[in-house]
This record gives C-alpha cells, structure tokens and sequence, in this order.
C-alpha cells in the first residue's frame, strides 16, 4: 500500500506494490482477488487529502487502471467533507456509469464532483468488488477551468429547476437550505458541464445542500441503475437458516435492492420458507433474527418474508412533519402482505404462520444495519418476546420516496421520520436493548452468544 493511503486487511483479498505492471513510473497498486470470493465480497483503500475551494467548481478524482479476468468490478469513489469532517457529498464510478469489468488494458477512470466553498477534505480512493485481478496507477485530482463568457446550458439548467423544485416540495430538509445561493450556484455550475450526460453532477451538487442540513439518506440514481434496480435484486447475499444447540432457530437477512416484483416475492417466500422448515422439522425453543447485514433496500420483501416472526397488524408509522400530525402513515405486515397505508406492496401466496407465536425471538442488529434494515428492526420493537441485541444501527433511518426525473434517473429523497408501532419515534438511529461490545479480534461472535444465553434463560 502506498504510504498515505489506507486500507484494512480483507479475506480473500491480497495487495502489493508491483513493477511488473505500471501505468507510469516505477510501480501501481495490485489487487488479487481469490476465485473463491462471492460477488458481493469487496477490498478498498483510500486517502484524505485537503482541498481549497473559495468557489463552487467542477472536479474530477482520475486514475488509471487495468483489470485481469474481473468477476465483479473496479470502481472509484469520493467523499467530501467539511471542516467539522461532516460529508456533504458522495460519488463512486456506478453512480456516474464508469465502473470497469471483466479484461481491460490501462484504461482512465473520471469521477466528477462539485466542490462548495464548504469543501475542506476529501476521501478519496478505489475498491475491487468480486474476483480478480486490477492495478491502479496514477492517481490526480483534475480541476475544470470556468469557460470565459459561457453561457448557461439550457437543459441543464431545466434540469436543475426540475431536481430543486422537487426537493423544495418533497425534502425533509428542504427549508434548511438557502435555495437563492443556490439558484445562482447552479447557473455557474450549468456553464461548465457539456450535455445531459453531466446530470448527477447537478443532482449531487442539490443533494449536498441537503447533506450539509443534515440529510444523510436522500441520493441520486441514474437511468441505468434505475432500471437494473427495477429489474431484479443486485445484493449477492442470500438469506439462509440453521439450527443452534437448545432448539434454537438462526435466521440471518440480507439486504434487498429492488423494485421488481417478481424478484420481491422470491425473496420474502425465501425466507418464510426458511422459517417454514425450521419450525415443522425442528423442535424450536427460540429465534434469532440476523439483521446486522442488512444494508437496506426495498423494505416490503424482508417484512413480508419475516411476517411469521413479525406478526400481523401495524408495525410501524412513517411521520410526515409537513401533515403537522403525530399519527402518521402506518406500515402492516397482514396475512402474508406486507405494505403501507392500506396499500399492499409484497404477497406471499401460501403464509406460514409458526406453532408458537410466543417464543421469545433475539434480534441482532448493528452499524452494518441500515436503511430498510432499520425499518426492519422497528417492526420488531414493541413486541412483548423480543429482545434487540448488538451495536447501534447505521443511522439512516428516514422513509425514502422516490421520484422519476425527465431523464429516467430517479431521485430518492428522505421524506419522513419513523416511529414504531408504539409510537415511539426515531430521529437518529437504534439502540439495542442490550449493547454489545464489538471487538473486530473477537473469535467469538458477542452480540450472538448474549442472545442465546438470553433465549436459554
């Protein structure tokens, strides 16, 4: 690893400093990943370096890199913080459509990015997804230079009006921001961006004046990512089961990223059908529920997928402070549908429903839990049998709409608060019932061998 550059050390994952393959100069940066690793398994290095900005402009973080039999991707990625090391923007390569697969000779790698007054740092670095080989070499941070009497790009600027205008009406930090200075930003920044093909870059710049109030959840979602979301699930992990000493049944759920349907039902029937099978062939004394991978995603399929565990009735209330209600929009989980106000989202045909409700169920959650893992979890909190073990989730813990944009990208913008079903309500994240200690040396898993020792007692 090149001194000033950070990285963990990642199973399945081996790094050097090599000459044998360079872009320029004496050395790149190798990767190896191992052939055994799933798709989803990732290894990521990265740097800080301060930046100067007394006015907003366009950058790009750039680097060279060559990829070898890559079963997966290579992509950069970018966070910009400010002075209290707060982030106010976010990019990677899927977002921008620039990641690499499969075999490619040296080839150059662009993320934009605007960059505020604001700006103090960035984070900056690549990751390997999957397996394979890459090499990474000569990494820059290029500035664009403002056109001298440029005129504004007019679809851009319609564009931009589209973006803020339905943040304005949509955000739940909508009047946190000073919308005349950005009025004004965005007709600069439209001066220095050629085509349509530069629209994330005026979506991030909005959503990072929704970063800066305090909104860590709303995000941006290009054309092609939309309909690959809505296409069918992206996450590699799979859900699965098995039985733990005493008669207790294990049940871990990974995140869900997808719109579709069809993949929608799959999931949720997956797992009651794991449930299912746990509760008719063993003899089970208690459940735990996994969540600490789930990262998020499309929360209808977990919650109808877990229902059997869950129960029937409202599990929990998206609040809307813009309705000036405290009651809220109820989310239900109801004879193998799942869904909110009324409206049905996900159906498992053939419900399972377990042979004693009352068995006290643990429910593991953490820092990797997040988004619709949170949502999640707070379907569980307020039952009488459960008891939530681990760390603090993630933190993004808002309700995200989302909303088609005239190009086909989507923006999902935080639009609500959370409460669960007892109207309890969550402005930040959760805390466990029972807090863990997690040491990343541990052999022994903490947070699983409290909940058992909690269901054997």
């Amino acid at each position: 690893m090149p001194q000033a550059w950070n990285s963990k050390e990642t199973e399945g994952y081996t790094t050097s400093l090599t000459a044998e393959q360079k872009h320029s100069g004496g050395k790149s940066f190798y990767i190896r990943g191992a052939s055994t690793l799933p798709a989803s398994a990732y290894f990521s290095f990265s740097e800080i370096t301060n930046i100067q900005a007394d006015h907003l402009k366009e950058i790009a973080v750039t680097c060279y890199v060559k990829t070898s039999d890559l079963n997966g991707n290579v992509q950069l990625w970018c966070q910009v913080w400010d002075k209290n090391n707060k982030i106010i923007s976010f990019q990677n390569s899927q977002m921008q459509n620039a990641e690499l697969t499969g075999n490619n000779d040296w080839k150059k790698l662009t993320l934009k990015l605007t960059i505020a007054a604001d700006a103090k740092r960035l984070l900056l670095g690549g990751f390997l997804m999957g397996s394979g080989f890459a090499w990474f070499d000569d990494f820059a941070i290029e500035e664009f230079s403002p056109v001298a009497n440029a005129r504004s790009n007019d679809q851009l600027l319609k564009f931009g009006k589209e973006v803020i205008n339905i943040v304005k009406q949509n955000a739940l930090y909508a009047d946190s921001v000073d919308w005349s200075s950005v009025d004004k930003e965005m007709a600069e920044l439209s001066k220095n961006v050629s085509s349509l093909d530069d629209a994330p870059i005026i979506a991030d710049y909005v959503i990072g004046k929704l970063r800066k109030a305090g909104d860590k959840h709303s995000f941006f979602q290009s054309k092609i990512n939309a309909q690959k979301y809505a296409s069918g699930n992206s996450v590699q992990q799979q859900p699965y089961s098995k039985l733990l000493e005493g008669g207790i049944a294990y049940l871990s759920v990974p995140g869900f990223e997808s719109t579709s349907n069809n993949a929608s039902v799959r999931f949720a029937e997956q797992i009651q059908a794991l449930i299912r099978e746990l509760d008719t062939k063993q003899d089970v004394k208690g459940w735990i529920v996994d969540l600490r991978k789930d990262s998020g995603g499309n929360m209808y399929p977990m919650i109808a997928g877990l229902g059997p565990l869950i129960g029937e009735g409202t599990l929990g209330y998206f609040i809307d402070p813009k309705t000036k209600s405290d009651v809220g929009y109820p989310w239900f989980y109801n004879n193998g549908s799942s869904g909110a106000n009324g409206i049905k989202g996900v159906t498992v045909k053939e419900p399972y429903q377990v042979k004693t409700p009352g068995n006290k169920i643990a429910v593991l959650a953490g820092a990797g839990t997040a988004s619709s893992g949170e949502m999640t979890t707070v379907c569980f909190i307020g039952k009488h049998n459960v008891r939530l073990f681990g760390q603090p989730t993630a933190g993004f813990i808002t309700a995200n709409q989302g909303f088609k944009l005239s190009t086909g990208a989507y923006l999902y913008l935080a639009t609500s608060y959370v409460a669960d079903r007892n109207h309890k309500k969550y402005l930040v994240n959760i805390h466990p019932d029972v807090e863990v200690s997690d040491h990343k040396d541990q052999v022994a898993d903490a947070t699983l061998n409290a909940a058992i020792n909690w269901l054997k007692n």
